[in-house]
């Protein structure tokens, strides 16, 4: 049990910010910034594209895990602070979960020794909609905000929540040379 609702898409999405320890809020851009800072979507410097789209795909435990993250942002070319939006798909899943229910019968002609009898394979899948957009409000100061639809099947049981994220980038100078 997980003590907090959404908890399976606390892993993280990207190279980058996974092999930063997760220390990457404040410099998220791109789709990527939909799970880390939402103010990230519209970080598009020199040798940025407009339009970003990411595609992760990891496997956790041999396989037995999978997590995929599929993620598009697009930024308008209308305005001196153009509106960056982004759309996002988490999953992660986990197949081939043995169900039993009852136990070989040491008395049958089968030669059972007590032990499980597998009456079928399950799955487990979780899914995280995200939706954002972000904009530039001064230089190298962003802003921006997503809503996010959490679903979780499992057996027969279904379940779906919402949360919401704003975050801020804000750029400080210190007059230091670097």
């Amino acid at each position: 049990q997980s003590k907090f609702a959404g908890e399976s898409f606390s892993v993280g999405v990207g190279g980058r910010g996974l092999a930063m320890g997760s220390a990457y809020h404040t410099l998220a851009s791109g789709a990527e910034a939909l799970f880390w800072n939402p103010a990230g979507l519209a970080r598009v410097g020199p040798g940025t594209k407009k339009n970003n789209l990411v595609f992760m795909h990891s496997e956790r435990f041999g396989g037995e895990v999978a997590y995929n993250f599929l993620g598009f942002s697009r930024q308008s070319n209308r305005g001196s602070r153009p509106l960056s939006l982004g759309l996002g798909l988490i999953h992660l899943g986990v197949g081939g979960i043995p169900v039993t229910t009852r136990l070989q019968n040491p008395d049958d002609d089968l030669g059972g020794d007590n032990r499980p009898i597998i009456d079928k394979f399950i799955s487990k899948n979780d899914f995280a909609l995200l939706a954002g957009a972000g904009r530039e409000f001064g230089d190298g100061n962003f802003i921006g905000a997503n809503v996010k639809i959490l679903h979780q099947r499992y057996l027969d049981v279904n379940a779906t929540g919402f949360g919401f994220d704003l975050g801020v980038i804000y750029s400080v100078d210190f007059g230091l040379p670097l």
